[in-house]
């Protein structure tokens, strides 16, 4: 995965879950991409056995084939998402206890 100030771009066992996909946009707010083909092992091994085969030329090539699913885009207020980072920081403040457990 990337990410950069514009978008993020998922892939994975998790990229298939629309909330799990749109909470990540709405948290980082950009928009997240969720690619057609989310098997990114697989697909980088088969990219670079073309590459070295000669099948493709250079990585130019490869980029045009990317095909988008869907695009996530952050929906969350400010105010909202200010206020479940504030509680997940704090729930991660408290979890610290429970290991000393």
């Amino acid at each position: 995965c990337y990410v950069c100030s514009r978008r993020t771009c998922r892939r994975g066992f998790s990229s298939g879950n629309n909330f799990i996909m749109q909470f990540q946009s709405d948290i980082i707010n950009v928009p997240v991409i969720r690619p057609v083909c989310t098997e990114s092992t697989a697909l980088g091994a088969a990219y670079l056995a073309g590459l070295s085969s000669g099948f493709w030329t250079d990585l130019k090539e490869i980029e045009g084939l990317k095909k988008i699913d869907k695009v996530f885009n952050p929906t969350m207020t400010d105010e909202e998402r200010n206020n479940k980072i504030k509680g997940w920081k704090k729930a991660v403040k408290y979890s610290f206890s429970w290991a000393k457990e």
